[in-house]
């Protein structure tokens, strides 16, 4: 079994360690004192292989870009990507995609469909990302502090008044993915309403909304593993690691075909206009949520087609 080495700075140890740790949490050890080398040995070689893994794609975004990094990568974990509505990206002018946020793989399938070079990505701040200087000269990083999240606001008017695209997952969480999970229509309804303040600054942006699905393998969900987690929330994050897992295990099974729907851009005036004595924030976002619900009822209504025509053998 292979030994942790001693800690040092290099990137490598630390992205490691930072998978290791997350490995950890998803499975509810990550508090595991007794026993813990035991268990950081096991995961140590997945750890660091999905390390590895995330800085060649780091490299490749300085090399080839955001877009062609994120199919390349994706295309290491899935089977295919397929996107619907692509005609709906608009090639030029200020842009705010809003996507829904099932976790894995979601945000690599929606860079590579979106066909915009200067693409900026609302994140979270974490030692992650930062350790990773070509993906972050993409990101506009949210703080954990309250006090400084004016200036993601201010960044992300800047960009888009200067004619550039943005990119945010409105929910802040995981998401239930569409095509395997209930509530993934419910979970709209805790999409930010910043959304609307952005649509009030920028007179000229569209809205595109997006929706991700067939990131999560319904198989990894009926794990028995899944059964350590009490709550559904931590039971996805255990399935989410056991597809990693499984990856690194069988590098050649990529099981999942992504799917990525975009919506019809919505202008400011139009979301605007759409008021009809609602307040305004309510009415801009019912209207953005309408249409992602839209699209998800598409997605679910798709699945249970592509269900249908399984063999038997192989149906949930």
């Amino acid at each position: 079994m292979q030994a942790i080495p001693a800690r040092t700075d290099n990137q490598l140890d630390a992205l490691t360690r930072i998978n290791l740790q997350d490995m950890l949490d998803n499975l509810g050890l990550g508090h595991l004192r007794r026993g813990r080398g035991l268990i950081e040995q096991i995961f140590w070689g997945p750890a660091q292989s999905f390390a590895r893994t995330v800085i060649a794609f780091d490299r490749r975004i300085d090399t080839a870009g955001l877009q062609t990094a994120s199919a390349e990568m994706l295309a290491r974990y899935t089977c295919g990507l397929d996107v619907a509505g692509a005609e709906h990206v608009p090639a030029d002018g200020p842009v705010l995609f809003v996507a829904n946020h099932p976790g894995m793989a979601d945000s690599l399938a929606c860079f590579a469909a979106i066909t915009r070079n200067d693409l900026r990505v609302v994140a979270n701040d974490r030692p992650f990302t930062r350790l990773m200087p070509a993906l972050g000269r993409h990101l506009i990083y949210v703080s954990d502090q309250p006090g400084e999240r004016l200036s993601v606001a201010r960044n992300v008017t800047r960009h888009l008044n200067d004619g550039g695209a943005v990119f945010i997952n409105p929910a802040g969480h995981i998401e239930p993915d569409p095509s395997c999970m209930p509530g993934a229509v419910e979970s709209l309804a805790t999409w930010s309403d910043s959304l609307a303040l952005f649509v009030r600054r920028v007179a000229t942006v569209r809205v595109v909304p997006i929706i991700v699905s067939g990131v999560i393998l319904p198989a990894t969900l009926r794990h028995p593993l899944t059964r350590i987690r009490r709550n559904a929330k931590d039971r996805e994050r255990v399935a989410a690691t056991l597809q990693l897992l499984l990856h690194t295990l069988r590098p050649t099974y990529r099981p999942l075909r992504v799917r990525v729907a975009l919506g019809r851009a919505l202008s400011a005036s139009e979301l605007i206009a759409s008021a009809q004595g609602e307040t305004q924030t309510s009415a801009i976002m019912q209207r953005i949520t309408t249409e992602a619900r839209r699209l998800i009822e598409h997605v679910t209504q798709s699945s249970t087609l592509d269900a249908a025509n399984l063999p038997v053998a192989l149906r949930e």
